[in-house]
């Protein structure tokens, strides 16, 4: 995948996140995520987003520190009241967004067919004669 690619798939994740219509459709109650606390909807969607690999907490608060205007952390489990107020769907409707627009591109084709591969080899095969 292109850096084009992946800058418009951040840019269509990014406003997809931030409009009110899919803040309506993915959220569980019409109540939640009315009022913008320290874990909004936007921040909550970004950090869920972010693939994060340490701790939860660790996570949190340097997610925080890197946010201009927030001056504040929240704890793990604040997190993850805010996170059971988000369907699942959220997810999904960001993930087909992605992938419609990421086929809606024309690519280069060998013979009418998209090429793509990918190699997770682990294995080595020792330099004999007969394996040569």
């Amino acid at each position: 995948m292109g850096i084009t690619k992946i800058h418009k798939a951040i840019k269509l994740t990014n406003r997809i996140v931030n409009s009110i219509t899919y803040l309506c459709d993915v959220r569980l109650r019409s109540t939640y995520f009315t009022k913008e606390g320290k874990m909004g909807f936007v921040n909550l969607i970004s950090f869920i987003l972010s693939h994060n690999k340490k701790s939860l907490q660790i996570e949190l608060d340097n997610f925080f520190k890197a946010l201009p205007d927030e001056d504040c952390s929240i704890t793990k489990q604040a997190f993850s009241i805010a996170r059971q107020k988000v369907s699942p769907r959220a997810f999904i409707i960001l993930f087909q967004a992605v992938i419609r627009q990421f086929y809606e591109d024309d690519f280069k084709t060998y013979r009418g067919f998209r090429l793509s591969a990918i190699d997770g080899t682990t294995l080595e095969l020792q330099n004999t004669e007969d394996l040569r």
